[in-house]
C-alpha cells in the first residue's frame, strides 16, 4: 500500500482513459487539498516552465531509477517532453510536433529506446521514437481511435511493445510488436463499451493488465496470461471521471490510481490474492493520473494537472 507522498510542482503555469469518481466513498475536501500540499517535495525546488500549457494530461516514461521523461499536448496540439535526471526537472521543454488530440501513451525499453503513440487529428494511432540521441517521423499505424492510446512493455528479447485503445465502436482494441516496436499486428478486437482511454501495464513477459472505464462508469479490469488467453471483464466499482492509470512493482502487484469525484486521486492495490479498498490520496486535479514504476525500486511517481494548471508529481515506496 502506499503511505506518505512527496509531492513537488513539475511545472508552473500550465503547461486521454478516464479516472473513477468513487460513488460512496468520503470526498477529500480542503483537507486533502491541505494535507499533500504540507507534506513537502521529494525532487527539490519547482521547475518553472514559463508560458507552457498543457492541454491534456500527462503520461511518463521510465528509462532508469534515476531518469523520466514526460510527455503531454501543447496549447499548439503538438507533443511535448520534460525530463527528470533523477536529481532535478530540466525546467525546458521540447517539442516532438506533430497535431495529437488526445492524452499520448509512453514506453521506455531501458535506455536504448523510448516509443510515445498518440491520436492525430485523423483519428489514427501515429508513433514516434527516440534513442535519447535522434528522434524518429511520425508513423501512422493505422484505426479509427474513439480514445487516446496507452502502451505497455512485456519483458522479451527483443521486448514486446503492446498498444491499446477504444476503437469507433467503442470496444477494446490491441496491437503489438514482438521487435521492440520497428512493426506491429493488425488490430485484435477485445469486446467491451469504452468512455475512457484504456490503462495497462505488465509485470513478465507471460501477462498484461489492462483497466477502463466502461458504459456505467466503473472501473473495469481485463488482463491477458499466456497460459490460459485473456480473462472476461472484471468489474472493480465506483463512479469514474477520469481515466485510470495502473504501475506494477513486482510481480502480482497492481497500484491503480483514479480521479474521484470530489476530483482528488484515489488508490486501490492488488496483493496477489485480493484488492484492497479504496483510500484518498487527496488533491483537487483536472487531468486524468499517470503512475509509473521506476525500474528497480518500489518507487511509483504520479504525474497530473492542478487546479493552476501545473503539472504535479508526488511518489511514494510501495510496502
Amino acid at each position: 500500500m502506499l503511505s506518505r507522498f512527496r509531492i513537488r510542482s513539475l511545472v508552473p503555469v500550465g503547461l486521454v482513459s478516464a479516472a473513477i469518481g468513487l460513488a460512496l466513498l468520503l470526498p477529500a475536501g480542503p483537507a486533502g487539498a491541505a494535507q499533500l500540499v504540507s507534506v513537502g517535495f521529494g525532487y527539490g525546488s519547482a521547475s518553472n516552465a514559463g508560458a507552457t500549457t498543457s492541454k491534456s494530461g500527462p503520461d511518463a516514461g521510465a528509462q532508469s531509477a534515476t531518469s523520466l521523461d514526460v510527455f503531454f499536448r501543447g496549447q499548439d496540439d503538438a507533443l511535448w517532453q520534460t525530463h527528470w535526471d533523477g536529481t532535478t526537472w530540466s525546467g525546458s521543454f521540447v517539442s516532438f510536433g506533430g497535431v495529437i488530440t488526445a492524452d499520448p501513451g509512453a514506453v521506455s525499453n531501458g535506455t536504448t529506446r523510448e516509443d510515445i503513440f498518440v491520436r492525430g487529428s485523423d483519428n489514427q494511432l501515429y508513433q514516434k521514437s527516440t534513442n535519447f540521441t535522434t528522434v524518429s517521423n511520425w508513423t501512422a499505424l493505422g484505426g479509427v481511435l474513439s480514445t487516446g492510446p496507452d502502451a505497455s512493455l512485456r519483458a522479451g528479447s527483443p521486448v514486446h511493445i503492446d498498444v491499446w485503445v477504444g476503437g469507433s465502436d467503442n470496444q477494446l482494441f490491441h496491437k503489438w510488436s514482438d521487435d521492440g516496436g520497428v512493426t506491429f499486428t493488425p488490430w485484435q478486437a477485445l469486446g467491451g463499451i469504452l468512455t475512457s482511454d484504456p490503462r495497462a501495464v505488465s509485470w513478465s513477459s507471460n501477462r498484461v493488465d489492462v483497466f477502463v472505464r466502461g458504459s456505467d462508469e466503473q472501473l473495469y479490469h481485463k488482463f491477458w496470461d499466456a497460459s490460459i488467453g485473456w480473462s472476461n471483464w472484471e468489474a472493480l466499482g465506483g463512479i469514474l471521471t477520469s481515466a485510470p492509470d495502473v504501475a506494477s512493482c513486482a510481480v502480482n502487484r497492481l497500484d491503480v490510481f483514479v480521479r474521484g469525484t470530489d476530483n482528488a486521486i484515489w488508490h486501490k492495490g492488488w496483493n496477489g490474492t485480493a484488492w484492497s479498498a479504496w483510500t484518498d490520496l487527496g488533491g483537487i486535479w483536472t487531468s486524468n493520473v499517470s503512475s509509473i514504476c521506476r525500474p528497480g525500486t518500489g518507487i511509483i511517481d504520479l504525474f497530473m494537472r492542478g487546479t493552476d494548471n501545473k503539472i504535479w508529481t508526488f511518489s511514494e515506496p510501495t510496502s
